[in-house]
């Protein structure tokens, strides 16, 4: 975990050089809950979750997340950020690769992108 904290700030930088959007990291509370956000574009529509796995290319995130899919403890942590925020839509980058993530909507689905590159 220490090393996606120490990575964190380039890993932002570099999704902003590739999406030209600005991002701001943020803790929000919405009642009991709060979250921590790698990320908020103002005026709030768009949040960042940003991972950087210690096994790089070889990690099962990596190759999940090449391939346009989300690990479910990750989809619930960034479905909680997106009800805390009130975002309606996430972005999670791993290095140079981006998914898209829209919130749940009750009796619905979650609708994932391909990645970008």
């Amino acid at each position: 975990m220490q090393r996606g904290t120490d990575l964190e700030p380039a890993a932002r930088a570099a999704y902003e050089d590739q999406t030209s959007l600005v991002m701001q990291p943020l803790v929000l509370e919405d009642g009991a809950y709060s979250a921590r956000l790698d990320g908020m574009k103002l005026p709030g529509d768009l949040i960042l979750e940003i991972k950087c796995p210690i096994r790089g290319a070889r990690s099962d995130l990596w190759q999940e997340v090449a391939a346009g899919k989300v690990p479910e403890n990750y989809m619930v942590q960034i479905q909680h950020q997106l009800m805390v925020s009130g975002a309606e839509t996430a972005h999670l980058w791993r290095e140079e690769v981006r998914v898209s993530i829209v919130k749940y909507v009750l009796g619905g689905t979650v609708g994932i992108n391909k990645p970008y590159r």
